[in-house]
């Protein structure tokens, strides 16, 4: 499956497989404490942290030719570059009492996601939307669904939460962006494997950060 359908297929997979993940089983087993949330939290802290810069240098890669890709990207980075902020509310709110995560490494599997990430933007800049696309359709189908669980189980606030109720996906062009955009056809096998590697990476998150 040649082209961006390959990337969709790519992308339902991974959507279909997520919900095996450890986390999601604990969640809906109701088997999540205070603590498991500030591990959750601290986890998608780093990668909301470095998410606006991978971005960014994504853009800052593209060619001549792919204006439509780098605008984009960079508008993506705009609009992300305070979602830690809201994770660190959060944290303050829930009475997180361990260390400023911005000094810290995080698990060894969101090291990987990020790193992979970084590794996309400068190699195949395109594939960055790829990855948001994977991103926000597991966000879109789960997100929610989840997350409400998630409050009901620990009486948590708005005020609590504030990633989550802030942080759902909207329809930003992304996708009429991947229609339009010139990427040659012997590179969409390689935007439909960071698809799928970075799912890969972001689903062991999830059962490591509960480990």
């Amino acid at each position: 499956m040649a082209g961006l359908d390959g990337v969709l297929k790519v992308i339902t997979d991974a959507t279909l497989a997520f919900p095996d993940n450890r986390l999601c089983r604990r969640v809906l087993a109701g088997q999540i404490t205070r603590a498991d949330y500030h591990k959750v939290l601290l986890t998608l802290f780093h990668i909301s942290h470095e998410a606006p810069n991978v971005s960014a240098l994504a853009a800052a890669q593209c060619p001549i030719g792919m204006e439509e890709v780098r605008d984009y990207l960079l508008r993506h980075a705009e609009r992300a570059r305070d979602n830690w902020r809201w994770v660190m509310s959060d944290l303050e709110a829930t009475d997180y009492d361990g260390p400023d995560p911005r000094g810290e490494f995080p698990i060894p599997a969101v090291q990987a996601f990020v790193a992979y990430n970084y590794y996309v933007a400068l190699r195949l800049p395109a594939g960055r939307m790829a990855i948001i696309a994977m991103l926000n359709a597991l966000l879109s189908n789960f997100g929610q669904n989840y997350s409400a669980k998630l409050f009901q189980i620990l009486s948590l606030k708005p005020t609590q939460a504030s990633f989550f109720y802030r942080g759902q996906p909207a329809d930003d062009g992304l996708m009429d962006v991947l229609r339009q955009a010139p990427i040659p056809e012997g590179q969409w096998p390689a935007m439909a494997n960071a698809a799928r590697t970075a799912a890969k990476f972001y689903t062991d998150l999830y059962d490591g950060v509960l480990a």
